[in-house]
């Protein structure tokens, strides 16, 4: 019975969230701060392998940026991040990249749609164009956020 009533919630919670920055393809030297979300469910060690090289890339380029896995705690009953939690993250962000690619990442959505960057890359779409950008593997494929990382890092590196 709590499943239906969550879900729910979660739509509405969506619903309230409305665009109000325009978005579209800017090149690395415009973006004057990043903010990536990664799922901590792939694993601490390969979570912690990928924040090192989010920001060593970042770092690379002279751009700050601020990697979000949000934890239970940081979360309110229905998923979302906290208000605290989110003012923090969208703070001088304008690049947005979403390395959860799974299907109820409500949270990664809910900060996808909340934060108000000029410039947002996924790795699945989302229903409302969402994102400027997404990079997804071939359908049927399965890849891992290293691995989309790459992938995205590459694309970022050749927009000019």
């Amino acid at each position: 019975m709590r499943r239906p009533l969550l879900t729910l919630f979660r739509r509405l919670a969506l619903r309230s969230l409305k665009g109000e920055v325009s978005t579209g393809l800017l090149p690395l030297q415009q973006i004057h701060g990043a903010l990536v979300i990664v799922d901590a469910g792939e694993g601490e060690e390969a979570v912690s392998k990928l924040c090192n090289s989010v920001k060593q890339f970042f770092e690379y380029q002279g751009i700050p940026v601020q990697v979000a896995a949000p934890s239970k705690k940081e979360l309110d009953l229905i998923g979302r991040p906290n208000k605290k939690l989110r003012e923090a993250l969208s703070a001088g962000a304008d690049l947005l990249v979403c390395l959860d690619a799974s299907p109820e990442g409500f949270t990664a959505e809910y900060l996808s749609r909340a934060v108000p960057a000029r410039f947002k890359v996924g790795c699945r779409a989302l229903e409302g164009n969402v994102y400027d950008l997404v990079v997804a593997p071939p359908s049927g494929a399965r890849s891992g956020q290293a691995a989309s990382f790459a992938a995205i890092r590459d694309i970022l590196v050749k927009i000019r």
